[in-house]
């Protein structure tokens, strides 16, 4: 098999818990990106994904991201070089999270109630 197009949540990752580390910032101030540390204590595969779908209308890959409890939305007009960064594709923001759903506690932006 050939792959022809690739995303990987390790190239979209952002932490506020060692500033001496890659990808320190705010968590709240990045919803793009996902928070390394927010599901710490799930297993190795704490990016389990549940199901992936494609939208060709908009051209997004969601995915059900189980220990986020949350919906990525990811720009699927990316050349996979693109989805390793911050720019490039139809929406200019690479393979960042376009859009997410069901925890904003997972990126800083409220409580387990909001949820």
């Amino acid at each position: 098999g050939k792959i022809v197009w690739e995303w990987r949540a390790a190239e979209h990752l952002v932490q506020a818990f060692d500033a001496t580390k890659p990808g320190y910032a705010p968590i709240a101030n990045h919803p793009e990106l996902a928070d390394l540390n927010f599901a710490a204590g799930a297993q190795a595969d704490w990016t389990h994904v549940n199901s992936v779908d494609y939208d060709a209308a908009s051209d997004q890959v969601l995915l059900s991201v189980h220990n986020f409890d949350e919906i990525w939305a990811i720009d699927h007009s990316t050349t996979s070089a693109e989805a390793k960064g911050h720019t490039g594709g139809k929406r200019g923001k690479g393979g960042d999270i376009l859009y997410r759903w069901g925890n904003p506690q997972s990126y800083g932006a409220g409580v387990a109630a909001d949820q």
